[in-house]
C-alpha cells in the first residue's frame, strides 16, 4: 500500500515537469505581410488551410520577424505537406514538395 502511494505521488509530481517541455512555443509563427500570406494560401489547392499561420524561419527558428531568409510552411492538418519558400529582396520563391 505504501509503495502504491509513493508511486502515485511520484507520477503526480513528475507530470508537470514532463508537460512543461510541450508548451505553446511550437505554435508561434512568423508574422507575414498580407501579400505574402495570400501567395502562400493560394499555393495549396484546398481553401482555408491556414498555411500562412504556420510559417517557421528555418535559419533562425526563434526569430518571428519576417526578413530575407528561408522559411517552411504547412497547412493546418496532418495531410498537408510541408513546403519551403525563399524570401529575398521582396521576391518570394515557393518550392513544391
Amino acid at each position: 500500500m505504501i509503495i502504491k502511494k509513493i508511486l502515485v505521488f511520484f507520477i503526480c509530481s513528475i507530470v508537470p515537469y514532463i508537460s512543461k517541455g510541450q508548451c505553446l512555443d511550437s505554435l508561434k509563427s512568423v508574422c507575414l505581410p498580407d501579400s505574402i500570406a495570400e501567395q502562400i494560401e493560394n499555393n495549396y489547392k484546398d481553401k482555408y488551410t491556414n498555411a500562412s499561420k504556420n510559417v517557421v524561419n528555418l535559419i533562425s527558428p526563434n526569430n518571428y520577424n519576417f526578413v530575407d531568409g528561408i522559411y517552411a510552411f504547412k497547412g493546418m492538418g496532418p495531410h498537408f505537406p510541408r513546403q519551403i519558400f525563399v524570401y529575398k529582396r521582396e521576391k518570394i520563391f515557393i518550392f513544391n514538395s
